[in-house]
């Protein structure tokens, strides 16, 4: 029978307490749909609407880990009566994105217009469904609603800003919706920081 060695176990539950600086947040913030939509000359489709910007204050920085679109509908029996709308409506209608800083939260790269007013790749001959060659900054618009992050069960997805910096969030309408859409939400969760303690962190995954 072997001999059990006593081993003592140093900093095992405070190294993975947050820092003082650290605050957890959830936040949920609401735009609504424009009615009616004035059409002038032209296609006034698609158009991008502002969601939510959140700006990192001095010496801290935001890190966001989840983020998650809703489109809301109008359920056709009370006045004020809304029920969600499921993500497969939204898809051909609505493109969601989140900005990070100056870049995009990662690159979807679904063939949905990058931009309001480029125009998405078509098919050309016989070759199906059209592919166009990848460049920095496409695939910005997620086509459906719900999370657009990779699932924190499997993945340990993290972005964040720094001081100055914003997290925008945006719904681009690519067109006119074939039902009663009345309001967006987002919600953003993540934790706040302070800059030192952050770039310790970087420092410490770059060795």
């Amino acid at each position: 029978m072997s001999r059990v060695s006593p081993i003592r176990i140093v900093h095992g539950f405070t190294s993975q307490l947050p820092g003082r600086s650290r605050i957890f947040f959830q936040r949920v913030y609401f735009a609504q749909m424009p009615h009616p939509i004035q059409k002038g000359t032209g296609n006034p489709f698609p158009f991008a609407m502002p969601v939510a910007t959140i700006e990192a204050p001095k010496q801290q920085c935001v890190i966001l880990r989840a983020a998650a679109f809703k489109v809301f509908q109008h359920s056709g029996i009370g006045v004020d009566d809304y029920i969600e709308t499921p993500p497969s409506r939204s898809a051909s209608t609505f493109g969601f994105s989140v900005r990070v800083g100056n870049r995009g939260l990662t690159d979807y790269n679904t063939n949905v217009s990058p931009d309001p007013g480029q125009v998405a790749p078509v098919a050309s001959g016989n070759q199906g469904v059209g592919q166009a060659a990848l460049s920095p900054g496409d695939g910005r618009l997620y086509p459906f609603s719900g999370t657009i992050t990779p699932h924190l069960g499997t993945d340990p997805f993290a972005s964040y800003i720094r001081p100055g910096e914003q997290i925008m969030a945006s719904v681009t309408v690519l067109r006119e919706p074939n039902f009663d859409v009345r309001f967006f939400s987002v919600e953003l969760s993540g934790w706040l920081a302070g800059e030192a303690e952050l770039d310790k962190m970087i420092n410490a995954l770059s060795e």
